[in-house]
């Protein structure tokens, strides 16, 4: 099953990238731009100057730069797709951003990553995770006693009717 999905984002990762995924023109070329996705959420997690931040199953890293462009002091994105990662470190480099980037399954977070985080932060995807307890488990023992856990998603049905929400 995790060969399948590897596979399966591995695809996904070159298809997204043949075009302006998440609006990246805008984040190369705006130092100060963050994605869409995470603009939204940005303002709930506080001040990140300072933090140590986990982005789990980061895909291409279009999130996770932003992280590093609001101050946080460690950035850290995983994900089980090696395509993936290649794509969001070559963004990184080109946004001039510091990422720490992951190989791993998420299930692997743990032993792939030292130390502890203040926000531990997933977005979209991760209701297709197999084993939601497991999942659990690993998110709990990447946060410091005190730290934030963040879960942006949509449940699946949804993306299947493709509906417009672009409006609110």
């Amino acid at each position: 099953l995790v060969f399948r999905q590897r596979e399966n984002w591995n695809d996904r990762a070159n298809l997204h990238m043949a075009g302006d995924y998440c609006g990246l023109g805008r984040l190369l070329a705006d130092p100060d731009a963050i994605s869409a996705e995470l603009a939204f959420d940005i303002g709930r997690f506080g001040g990140l100057a300072g933090k140590q931040v986990m982005h789990l199953q980061c895909h291409v890293g279009t999130d996770t730069i932003g992280f590093a462009r609001r101050g946080a002091a460690r950035v850290v994105g995983l994900d089980l797709s090696e395509t993936s990662l290649a794509h969001a470190r070559a963004i990184a480099d080109k946004a001039g951003v510091d990422v720490e980037y992951v190989h791993a399954n998420v299930y692997d977070a743990r032993q792939a990553v030292s130390g502890d985080f203040d926000l531990v932060y997933t977005s979209i995807g991760f209701l297709l995770a197999a084993d939601v307890v497991q999942w659990a488990r690993v998110i709990a023992s990447l946060l410091k006693p005190g730290g934030t856990f963040f879960i942006r998603d949509d449940h699946p049905m949804f993306m299947t009717i493709g509906e417009d929400v672009s409006d609110g």
